[in-house]
């Protein structure tokens, strides 16, 4: 999955994201390079969305809107 960073960092800088499926709560987090994550342990044939939070030394921001879906095979 990739991303844009959000247009504001909240006055800090970016430090992590979190990328989230739904269904499932499985979780990938980005530290470095480019706004990239695989989220493992996904079901085949399940459809997914996945929201991205933005994390600096203030905490975690809101979560992006839900990307359309995904159906792993």
């Amino acid at each position: 999955m990739t991303w844009s960073a959000p247009t504001s960092n909240g006055g800090s800088t970016i430090t992590s994201y979190v990328v989230t499926s739904s269904p499932g709560g499985k979780q990938a987090t980005w530290t470095s390079g480019p706004l990239t994550a695989t989220v493992s342990g996904l079901t085949a044939h399940t459809t997914y969305t996945f929201t991205v939070v933005a994390v600096n030394s203030v905490g975690p921001g809101p979560a992006s809107a839900p990307s359309n879906p995904i159906t792993p095979r």
